[in-house]
């Protein structure tokens, strides 16, 4: 739906200026927009940034359960994203996996003149993304494609369905996350003692510096170490901030453990493939039948 101004000027006849608005928000809730124009835009509050040299490619958008793709194409020349982090660095630490796109059509009567406002054109979430030779390649499904799920919503397992924070769990992860500055290279300075094995199979996340949005994985943390499940893409400086988060193993001693067995949807109680039964026993009567 377009307002009434939209509408006008696209009956109007007269000539028109058009111009696409791209909002990219990363999954940790970094908000990046930028316009296809060559001067900067503001709409409802929000500048867009010609500073990206960005393009899009065409796509037919269907009626039905068939998600429909774009292909949208970030140019590196030299734009640093929130955060400190280049385009390139942030294909390459995944800053845009799973990220929502949205991309708006403005209509002006004359360059700089939002008005109007927008006509919604697409609307998805970033699939896959890769880099090369300075061209970074997005390939946005739209939110159909969210539906393309190949398993039941409740899986019958030991293990609870539910992961760990969200709103069916219900736990505040808050609670058990906590913040620290690095000391240089790979020294970090947490601002709680860490028990050992206490985040093991957590997450830490960068908060600034290069590293600034990535998110690893806690294999172990032993004697004051913690080892990563990846490598980081840059080594830490001296100063960047990050939090480091607890776990659930989704098992219900560990959800008893951290008091929320109400929200506990798994089942523990299930046999195990190995302990079905198959037939019965026979027992010889005096008649010489048999029962089973």
């Amino acid at each position: 739906q377009v307002s009434a101004a939209y509408a006008s000027l696209l009956f109007s006849g007269a000539p028109l200026l058009r111009a696409d608005l791209l909002t990219i928000t990363t999954a940790n809730g970094v908000v990046m927009q930028y316009t296809s124009a060559d001067i900067d835009l503001t709409l409802n509050g929000n500048t867009y940034s010609r500073a990206l040299r960005w393009e899009r490619d065409s796509t037919q958008q269907s009626i039905g359960t068939d998600a429909d793709t774009i292909d949208l194409i970030l140019y590196d020349d030299g734009q640093v994203l929130p955060g400190g982090v280049g385009i390139m660095s942030a294909v390459a630490q995944g800053l845009y996996n799973n990220a929502v796109v949205q991309i708006d059509k403005l209509l002006m009567p004359k360059w700089g003149d939002t008005s109007p406002g927008v006509c919604g054109w697409f609307l998805g979430y970033v699939s896959t993304s890769k880099s090369q030779s300075g061209v970074a390649t997005l390939t946005v499904k739209s939110m159909v494609g969210r539906l393309s799920v190949t398993m039941p919503r409740t899986i019958i397992q030991p293990q609870c369905n539910n992961a760990f924070g969200d709103k069916n769990c219900g736990f505040d992860v808050a609670s058990v996350t906590f913040t620290g500055t690095c000391t240089g290279g790979t020294e970090l300075a947490p601002t709680a003692a860490l028990t050992d094995n206490q985040f093991n199979q957590g997450k830490i996340r960068f908060t600034s510096g290069a590293n600034a949005g990535v998110v690893r994985s806690v294999r172990t943390n032993v004697g004051g170490v913690i080892t990563l499940s990846y490598p980081l893409p840059n080594v830490p400086a001296a100063g960047d901030t990050f939090s480091i988060s607890q776990s659930c193993l989704r098992t219900m001693a560990a959800c008893q453990a951290y008091s929320n067995l109400a929200h506990f949807k798994g089942a523990p109680f299930v046999p195990v493939p190995e302990t079905a039964r198959e037939g019965g026993s026979t027992v010889s009567g005096s008649t010489g039948s048999t029962a089973t």
